[in-house]
């Protein structure tokens, strides 16, 4: 980021000292308990002039702090005023005038709660692996301190890795780290030396402080949080509420320095990366070897039959030519003249005075049957050579796979993480969504030591946030309520992830009211999504489906946590990019489980080869449950729904042809064709294939942002012969419709629910800020970091946007390139385009509206005139869309 331009922040400067003394003053009056003038207007708008301002000059720090000053001030005129809010604001209107004092023509040089940058990058790398470790054994201990306060190991555990964390800090610079683990570490002595058990109060000061300890170690953290922090210690303690500063220890490292301890290497994810992939191209080869030894041998299992018979022959001709020596007419038949009018040599007994008996005569008969005797013994000993190749070949390759599957195994072992590296997150997901709804909630973490690809983990994180919160909200009930239904008044939310073959299941559960599949039946008529007729006769998954649609909420009020409809089907979104399944099931005043099935590596895995219509795909084998043949005469229907019978349970027929919709080879019906019974992620299916193939390792390829998204189909490999094998998705194959309500899902699904937008910026924080302020504004928001990422979730959605906000720099594919692909294809014509850019030249202005933006907006804006924007846009949209005659 440039530096704040000098000319501008001394006027900055100059008007937002001219706000302090009615922001003073408004701080005296709070201490005085005198009422604010105006109620505390003036103070609140000056607030906000300085929070924008200071975003426009490039004074962030000072625009938050004034954000969160504003908030804190809002929260009084509400009726808020407890001693936090009110230590916020008067904390913070004396910081912010320190503020201005370091700005004079010059960047801000206060007080800062981000790590130095005179720390070696290396150094604040190994730190952070770190302090992971310690905040990890601290927030897995403090849940067992809050059930049982006198619990004195975990306290002690506790202590041990604060102590080990302020050392850590210490050494390498961190002196907010230090500095909170130093009053973190008085309180845990206090606590650890008195008899008595610790108070709800320290248990939840030491929760809020590991908060902070984790905003801190990630590079972030909120001065005003710290303060309201360090104020709890003063009146939990009875100390100052200035840090005292730690006690000087050995030198800092010199940046470039570091020397590791221990036999540990750290690798960076892309180089894993790159040897999975090395290893999958390993399997591949070592694949196509083995259909080379399968070739080899079989051409030489088809060279015995001519080798036996070449033997035959040869044995035969020998045979029959001595019995004729034999016979009378031997001799005769040999003076008899050739073809060609000569005469074959005399007897031996003419020449040399011997008679057959006493001489042995070579002819050319004979040397051409002792040549195709020893010709036949020469095949069958190679033939006998080759076999013996064979059966080292084979061994050779059962060690060579047996290698590569200890690497592979092993690589994917340095990729694995615990579920237990997001406890404290998860831990604090439920904490602060519980204090949000003055709810008693607690989280039990089992199998937390279950690993997860790194990748899996990465993009499970924020789905798992979310159906802890949704549990939290929708799940478990007030205090009042679950007492007075005979349930404990603190509710449990369970997460519990194992490993089942090569798929790990996590299943997030409460014990709360459970789903109520009437109030959903009668939201779903209420909006248009299912007749009344279909919704009486649906079933509850079918009802239970309907909450991973996009803008459906079962919530009667929209608050900060959930309400809004737009969460579930970003759960769903996930799971299934993960080649996962996600499906709910409850028990009414009992709870709900949502159970997530996840493959465990996304590079390699085991698959079933089979055919249908001459075409060769790749089943994952960990969803094939059972194999069998069956009569077609057994095939029946149950209403519109085809079946089969095997045993004693009747399972929805699929067609592997008919689901891919694939062109008619006027192939023979079989008779009796395999059957694969399938768990689809919500139920189990009975796939019809024309032949199998047998099981193999498969190298999973993505299929390209293009052709990502094909029904049914969750990727690529290649065959041993080099040939492209489409790998299935059972979960997109069970295209049999559900009984009750076949067309009413159909229409679903193309029901708009909520206006939707697409955001296009390469920055997190704006797509942040504008993700946001759409969402407050009744939006369903969907973004993306360049026009790639883009044009992939445009080809994926079920329909297009009804409004696009649009950076133009980017990497990949910059926004120009997007807006004049997006005005080239037929269904995005009339989408209102925002172009959202820093660039306010004229030139840039011209380029955008010359390919169809329909507005170019300047960094930074008025939320304010934004949203006007955007609703004049979309209503004209909707008007010139509705004047179209059908």
């Amino acid at each position: 980021m440039l530096p704040p331009d000098p000319e501008m922040l001394s006027f900055f400067v100059q008007e937002a000292r001219g706000y302090l003394p009615a922001l003073r003053q408004a701080v005296e009056r709070l201490h005085d308990a005198s009422p604010l003038e105006d109620g505390g207007e003036e103070a609140y708008r000056h607030l906000h002039t300085i929070r924008g301002a200071a975003s426009m000059v490039g004074v962030p720090d000072l625009a938050e702090l004034a954000d969160r000053c504003g908030a804190a001030l809002e929260a009084i005129r509400a009726g808020q005023g407890d001693d936090d809010n009110r230590a916020i604001l008067t904390d913070g209107v004396g910081m912010i005038a320190e503020y201005l004092d370091g700005l004079d023509g010059t960047p801000s040089t206060a007080p800062s709660d981000e790590t130095p940058s005179d720390i070696a990058p290396e150094l604040r790398e190994v730190f952070a692996l770190e302090a992971e470790d310690h905040l990890r054994a601290i927030t897995s201990n403090l849940p067992l301190l809050e059930t049982d306060p006198g619990n004195k190991e975990a306290l002690q555990e506790i202590r041990r890795a604060a102590h080990t964390l302020k050392g850590a800090a210490g050494m390498v610079g961190f002196m907010p780290i230090t500095q909170l683990t130093h009053r973190m570490e008085d309180l845990l002595d206090r606590l650890y030396e008195k008899a008595e058990p610790a108070t709800p109060d320290a248990i939840r000061l030491l929760f809020d402080s590991t908060d902070a300890l984790e905003d801190l170690a990630g590079g972030g953290g909120d001065r005003a949080v710290l303060f309201t922090v360090y104020r709890r210690y003063d009146s939990l303690m009875g100390a100052t509420s200035v840090p005292a500063p730690p006690v000087p220890s050995a030198p800092k490292p010199k940046p470039g320095r570091l020397r590791p301890t221990g036999t540990s290497v750290r690798v960076p994810i892309e180089r894993l990366d790159e040897l999975v992939k090395l290893v999958g191209e390993l399997v591949i080869s070592r694949t196509a070897f083995e259909q080379k030894v399968a070739d080899f041998q079989r051409l030489v299992v088809e060279l015995e039959p001519g080798t036996e018979r070449l033997r035959r022959v040869s044995a035969r001709l020998e045979r029959q030519y001595e019995a004729s020596a034999l016979t009378s007419d031997r001799g005769a038949s040999f003076l008899a003249p050739t073809r060609n009018g000569s005469h074959p040599p005399l007897p031996v007994h003419a020449v040399h005075g011997f008679d057959d008996l006493e001489f042995d005569r070579y002819t050319e008969f004979h040397l051409v049957t002792r040549e195709l005797a020893e010709t036949t013994n020469d095949v069958q000993v190679i033939g006998g050579e080759l076999h013996h190749f064979i059966g080292d070949s084979e061994s050779y390759l059962t060690r060579q796979a047996r290698l590569v599957g200890a690497i592979e195994d092993k690589l994917r072992r340095l990729r694995m993480l615990p579920l237990a590296t997001l406890a404290g997150r998860l831990h604090r997901t439920v904490r602060n969504a519980a204090a949000g709804l003055d709810k008693q909630v607690e989280l039990v973490l089992e199998g937390e030591q279950t690993e997860l690809d790194k990748t899996v983990l990465e993009a499970m994180a924020d789905p798992l946030l979310h159906l802890l919160r949704n549990a939290v909200d929708h799940g478990i009930e007030p205090p009042e309520q679950r007492v007075a239904r005979g349930k404990p008044a603190q509710g449990t939310v369970r997460l519990h992830a194992y490993r089942e073959g090569n798929q790990i299941v996590m299943r997030v559960a409460d014990d709360g009211a459970g789903l109520d599949a009437n109030r959903i039946r009668a939201l779903a008529v209420e909006r248009g999504l299912l007749s009344a007729a279909a919704a009486a006769t649906a079933s509850d998954s079918d009802l239970f489906a309907l909450l991973f649609r996009p803008g459906f909420s079962t919530a009667s009020t929209i608050t900060e946590i959930s309400g809004r409809g737009v969460g579930l089907d970003i759960v769903k979104a996930n799971v299934q990019r993960l080649k996962g399944s996600v499906a709910l099931s409850t028990s009414p005043g009992a709870g709900t489980v949502c159970t997530i099935r996840l493959p465990m590596t996304l590079a390699i895995a085991r698959a079933l080869l089979v055919t249908s219509r001459q075409q060769t795909f790749a089943i994952p084998l960990d969803a094939v449950r059972q194999i069998v043949r069956v009569e077609r005469t057994a095939f029946d229907s149950l209403g519109q729904e085809p079946v089969v019978r095997l045993g004693e349970r009747v399972y929805p027929l699929v067609s592997l042809d008919r689901a891919l919709d694939l062109p008619d080879t006027s192939e023979e019906e079989i008779e009796r064709p395999p059957v694969l019974v399938l768990h689809t992620g919500t139920r189990e299916v009975a796939l019809v294939v024309d032949r199998l193939l047998g099981g193999r390792e498969v190298v999973v390829k993505s299929l390209g942002s293009h052709l990502r998204h094909v029904p049914g189909v969750a990727g690529a490999t290649f065959s041993n012969d080099g040939g492209v094998v489409l790998i299935l998705n059972p979960a997109e194959l069970d295209r049999a419709p559900a009984p009750a309500m076949p067309a009413a899902v159909r229409l679903s699904l193309s029901t708009p629910a909520a206006r939707t937008a697409l955001i296009v910026d390469d920055s997190p924080s704006v797509r942040h800020v504008l993700t946001a302020l759409l969402r407050r504004s009744g939006w369903q928001v969907s973004t993306a970091r360049d026009g790639v990422e883009a044009l992939d979730l445009l080809h994926r959605a079920a329909r297009p946007p009804d409004l696009v906000l649009l950076d133009v720099e980017m990497p990949r594919m910059d926004g120009y390139e997007l807006l004049a692909s997006l005005r080239g294809q037929t269904n995005c014509l009339d989408i209102p385009v925002v172009m959202i850019t820093s660039r306010a030249g004229d030139k840039h202005r011209a380029k955008a509206l010359a390919l169809g933006a329909n507005a170019y907006l300047v960094k930074p804006y008025q939320d304010a005139q934004l949203l006007a924007l955007i609703d004049k846009l979309t209503q004209s949209a909707r008007n010139a869309n509705e004047a179209v005659p059908c």
